[in-house]
């Protein structure tokens, strides 16, 4: 919604929506533990110009295949889904509760954008 509001505020907002009130995105996390945070702000450049390149807009968004990889492995080994969780979120898998985690993965992929991402590194 940031985004939006910034590059299509008179276009395609302005008559659409009265008022938007929202906290801040975040800006800096300097004590994450998440992989890849870290290489994606190693390699902030290269990922930007690649995903401009290949018109590259989400990652991990719902389609056929992430929806049937999601199913075959959280179902079966939810300790796979976590470690590739840690990946995307910290490495302290003791901190997530199992049970809740399967449900948790039951609604997955749900993705996120690339510029968000790119954002938090």
């Amino acid at each position: 919604m940031f985004v939006g509001l910034s590059e299509l505020e008179e276009s395609f907002f302005a008559d659409r929506l009265n008022l938007f009130v929202a906290l801040g995105p975040v800006a800096k996390i300097t004590h994450t533990t998440a992989a890849f945070v870290g290489i994606a702000d190693t390699f902030y450049d290269v990922i930007a110009d690649a995903a401009d390149l290949f018109n590259i807009y989400n990652v991990l968004s719902l389609n056929w295949l992430t929806d049937a990889a999601t199913d075959i492995f959280c179902v079966n080994v939810p300790e796979f889904c976590e470690f590739l969780m840690g990946f995307f979120t910290n490495s302290k898998t003791s901190l997530d509760d199992d049970d809740r985690f399967a449900v948790y993965f039951g609604h997955e992929p749900n993705g996120g954008t690339v510029r968000s991402l790119l954002h938090y590194s």
